[in-house]
C-alpha cells in the first residue's frame, strides 16, 4: 500500500507602505508562514491517497469523478471517502478567462445553496484543508468535481490528498 509523508506550506511576505503625506513613509512588514503536516493513516492530520492531473479545459467542462473515476500516480484506482485537501490552480492568466468550479462534490459537500460554485480568475488558486474529519465524498452522490472554462480554453492544476 502508498504511504503519505507531507508538509503543506504557505508564505507570505512583503511591506505595506501607507501614505499620509508626512515626511516619514509609513510602512508595516508583512510576514506570514502557515503549515499543515499530514502524516500517513486514517484520522487528525492524516491522509493516505494523493492524486493530481493537470490540463486544458478546452471549451467544455472537464469532470472529475473523485470516487472511483481516477487513478494514483502507480495506476491503482482511488475511492476517496474522506477530502482532507483540495487545491485548484487555474494556470491561464488571460482577463476575462474565468475557471468555474462545480460538481456534486463541491456543491453538496464544500458549499451549500442551490447550485453554488466558486469562479477562479486568471492565475486563480483555491485550497482547503479539512485536517480533522475531512470532507466526506459518496460515489455516485457527491463525488464529482467540474471545472468549466466557458468558451475559453483554460489550463489548470488539481491536487487532492485523501483518506481512503
Amino acid at each position: 500500500m502508498s504511504t503519505i509523508a507531507l508538509t503543506q506550506k504557505w508564505t507570505m511576505g512583503g511591506t505595506f507602505t501607507g501614505s499620509t503625506g508626512a515626511v516619514n513613509t509609513p510602512a508595516m512588514p508583512i510576514a506570514i508562514t502557515e503549515s499543515q503536516s499530514w502524516g500517513n493513516g486514517t484520522g487528525t492530520n492524516q491522509a493516505n491517497q494523493w492524486y493530481e492531473t493537470s490540463g486544458n479545459a478546452a471549451g467544455s467542462t472537464v469532470t472529475i469523478d473523485i470516487v472511483g473515476g481516477i487513478s494514483d500516480a502507480f495506476g491503482a484506482t482511488i475511492t476517496t471517502l474522506i477530502v482532507k485537501m483540495l487545491l485548484i490552480r487555474s494556470t491561464t492568466v488571460t482577463a476575462g478567462f474565468d475557471l468555474t468550479i462545480g460538481g456534486t462534490f463541491v456543491d453538496g459537500t464544500i458549499l451549500t445553496g442551490t447550485s453554488p460554485v466558486l469562479v477562479l480568475g486568471p492565475g486563480g488558486l483555491f485550497c482547503i484543508t479539512a485536517p480533522g474529519a475531512g470532507y466526506a465524498a459518496t460515489g455516485g452522490t457527491d463525488d464529482t468535481i467540474t471545472l468549466a472554462p466557458g468558451a475559453n480554453t483554460i489550463g489548470y492544476r488539481l491536487y487532492l490528498l485523501a483518506e481512503v
